[in-house]
């Protein structure tokens, strides 16, 4: 074992290298032993902290050898603890087929210690009892029902439906003396209010890294991707694992938003607010890659603003025309204001054909100008400190601090129609009615 043991110095961090110099009977001998010892190729801070804390986030560029750790981390668990189940959470049902489990975890598992794999289902069962379960951002409702010891978040900065998922995986994650996560991911700033929300939590360890940290990584490789981002701020992403603080070309400033405001209420449990407005940027189809519909609740008090709540759906039309009835009610509103672009005629008609909406007050508004135009009266009301959030709405936060004015498809954030929502209930109670902010009034709505 010394020969192989010096091997392994000479070879540190690249298995295939070190298992190439080996002769067919060392490699016989040694292969299993040597192969599946991740303490033996791990850096010392691709090991899980001693504390073992809830959540251990590897905050890291790309290239840092985050997946591994995660897949590594997770089998250690399965192995240490058996008759575990482990939840394996990637961006979509291919991407963590393919990443988590067969590029990571089965080729990381002592294939002897591999009882079953069914790749329809996404499980790995051992022999000793662990499963690895895998689950994905795109179907979150999955996670419901599910009881786990641990957990492995792969690539969270990019799923689609965070927030969803993020709840549904703490509310599983229960078992044992000391169920906890581990989170492996680039950052991205499109997330970047949901980041910070993990990151502030208390029971949280935070590893740091960039593409220089990984020895094994072919410096051609490395140096390629400096060239492509070298010097650039999605560099200070991509390459350093920087999470971008909030575009400075952005319409709106996340520090702009008082957050958790505290409204006052009348005897009767109604706000005492002005008025309230119901905003909706409907999507007309309901396909899997159609467009989100925008649903935001605003109030205005004296000269304030306040969003109540941020109720955008991914529903057919029917789903969000019934959605806006519950909500209007609910909140005892005054209008509802919807955009009617795409969907002409069809958002009235759908909302008066919803049960109880044969009467609700609605009224269209059409989009003559860009996004940009209408959000800068908007923006100029947030910058002064008036705009207030009796939340924590991370994602109509995301849309509106990334929003330099320029619509761009974002994966799980649409043609950031949460803030359309905002802008048309904005524009409705600030009586802004002049033509120049970008719509127009039909009076026969």
């Amino acid at each position: 074992m010394e020969q192989v043991s010096a091997s392994i110095e000479e070879y540190k961090f690249d298995i295939d290298k070190f298992l190439n110099s080996l002769s067919l009977v060392e490699l016989k001998a040694y292969e299993n032993k040597v192969f599946y010892d991740w303490d033996l190729w791990a850096r010392p801070e691709q090991l899980e902290p001693k504390s073992h804390p809830y959540i251990w986030f590897l905050h890291t560029g790309k290239f840092w050898g985050k997946s591994r750790t995660g897949a590594e981390t997770a089998i250690k668990w399965a192995y240490d603890y058996p008759g575990s189940d482990i939840a394996v959470i990637g961006m979509d049902f291919r991407t963590t087929k393919r990443t988590c489990f067969e590029k990571n975890l089965l080729k990381y598992i002592n294939p002897d210690d591999v009882k079953s794999y069914n790749g329809s289902d996404l499980i790995i069962t051992l022999t000793n009892g662990s499963s690895f379960i895998g689950a994905s951002s795109v179907a979150f409702d999955n996670l419901r029902g599910n009881n786990f010891s641990f957990a492995w978040c792969d690539e969270l900065g990019y799923w689609e439906h965070p927030e969803d998922t993020w709840d549904n995986l703490n509310e599983a994650l229960r078992i044992g003396e000391n169920p906890r996560m581990i989170i492996t991911t680039t950052p991205n700033k499109d997330q970047g209010a949901f980041f910070r929300k993990i990151l502030a939590e208390p029971d949280i360890v935070v590893t740091y890294g960039t593409i220089f940290d990984n020895p094994a990584l072919s410096p051609k490789v490395r140096d390629r991707y400096l060239r492509m981002y070298g010097g650039t701020r999605r560099g200070e992403q991509e390459l350093y694992g920087k999470l971008l603080e909030d575009n400075p070309d952005a319409k709106f400033q996340a520090e702009w938003f008082e957050k958790d405001v505290k409204l006052p209420v009348h005897e009767d449990g109604t706000l005492d607010v002005d008025r309230i407005v119901i905003g909706a940027d409907p999507a007309v189809t309901s396909g899997e890659k159609s467009d989100d519909t925008g649903i935001v609740i605003v109030a205005k008090r004296d000269d304030e603003f306040f969003v109540l709540a941020d109720r955008t759906c991914h529903k057919s039309p029917e789903g969000w025309a019934s959605d806006i009835v519950e909500i209007f009610n609910f909140y005892k509103a005054d209008v509802v204001v919807g955009e009617t672009n795409n969907g002409g005629d069809l958002v009235g008609s759908v909302l008066k054909q919803a049960p109880g909406g044969k009467y609700l007050p609605f009224k269209k508004v059409f989009a003559s100008r860009g996004s940009d135009i209408r959000a800068d009266p908007v923006s100029l009301l947030a910058e002064q400190r008036k705009i207030k959030f009796t939340g924590r709405f991370l994602e109509l936060e995301n849309d509106l601090c990334t929003f330099s004015g320029e619509k761009r498809k974002r994966r799980g954030q649409g043609h950031y129609d949460r803030m359309d929502a905002f802008i048309w209930a904005m524009t409705e109670l600030m009586d802004a009615g002049d033509p120049i902010w970008g719509f127009v009034v039909d009076p026969d709505g």
